[in-house]
């Protein structure tokens, strides 16, 4: 019986503390200390326990890192070597200098100002003169069930990124779902946890785990990653190439295409039957030639399972006929 009850209230004493985390790791909390690096970076404590980061990489590149009760936590990857995100790590901390302003502290980064309010902790950010506000959280970051950071939104704000989302590319309106779901219209094959906004930023969540981008209304966006950890790259342009550029050159260049790359491609399962696969060469690629039409490349099996015929053969015959095969 003594047994029992003191695994009740071991078990008792257990679920209290479960609660009592998730309770403080839900609510970043009042902000009760404030320390500078000496470079380019800046941690935040709260009342609760937790703890934020902001790290400035560039005049208008920063991160927002939030640790639940203090521990920070790189992203969850079974591989980290070879999968991933952020590639660029040798940045030089631009100059930064902040202030108390009273009811926030204001960093200001040569292209941008961050202000850090103070009760409770949340997050805006501004134009280098303060007079354009770029963007500002409608609440604080919240890590109860998952890490979700909701921003106030403007009535003429648009939404891009997202990875591949099939049909659409203004988001307004929509749910992006940043999980590995579907070819069809709707779809979302290949989702990157990127979101560009026409008010002059973008933001990179720095994680693996699955996310919903809630732009449905029109006052508020939610943005929510399966995860109790909160970690962001900003990146202010203000104008699209600019976000862009900075984004890239953080997660990777885009590979530079050779020419016959962006020429018109041909592709189909044109192995539907025994030696169909050279028939592509005769009755496809020189119908291109014959017609005087521009053509690049020829995917003669575009389809799971359509199988090959004399493959070297064809390959040749494309080559000769200026086409690459894929």
């Amino acid at each position: 019986m003594i047994f029992l009850k003191n695994a009740a209230l071991i078990i008792g004493v257990f679920i209290i503390q479960s609660l009592v985390f998730h309770a403080q790791a839900a609510n970043l909390g009042n902000v009760t200390n404030f320390q500078h690096d000496g470079k380019g970076g800046y941690t935040i404590t709260t009342v609760e326990g937790n703890k934020a980061r902001v790290i400035f990489l560039k005049e208008d590149v920063f991160r927002i890192w939030v640790a639940p009760q203090g521990r920070f936590t790189d992203p969850a990857n079974s591989n980290l070597e070879r999968s991933q995100i952020v590639i660029k790590t040798d940045y030089v901390a631009p100059p930064t200098s902040y202030s108390d302003a009273g009811a926030y502290y204001e960093i200001a980064a040569g292209k941008m100002k961050l202000r850090v309010n103070k009760t409770p902790l949340t997050f805006e950010l501004y134009s280098a003169d303060g007079n354009i506000q770029i963007f500002r959280e409608a609440a604080p970051i919240d890590l109860a069930t998952a890490s979700k950071q909701t921003l106030i939104s403007q009535q003429s704000q648009r939404f891009y990124g997202g990875g591949q989302q099939h049909s659409s590319f203004l988001h307004n309106g929509k749910t992006l779902q940043i999980s590995n779901g579907g070819w069809d219209e709707g779809g979302h094959a290949n989702p990157a946890p990127f979101l560009l906004s026409s008010q002059g930023f973008g933001v990179l969540r720095n994680t693996f785990a699955p996310g919903q981008y809630d732009l449905s209304r029109s006052e508020q966006v939610t943005l929510k990653h399966d995860e109790n950890r909160f970690d962001a790259y900003y990146f202010y342009g203000p104008d699209f190439k600019k976000i862009v550029e900075l984004y890239t050159e953080l997660t990777g260049r885009p590979t530079f295409l050779p020419m016959w790359a962006l020429e018109l491609g041909d592709a189909d399962c044109y192995n539907r039957s025994p030696g169909s696969t050279i028939d592509v060469v005769a009755k496809i690629a020189q119908k291109y030639r014959d017609n005087d039409m521009p053509g690049g490349w020829i995917l003669p099996n575009d389809g799971y399972g359509c199988g090959y015929t004399d493959l070297g053969n064809v390959v040749t015959q494309l080559k000769d006929l200026g086409f690459y095969t894929g």
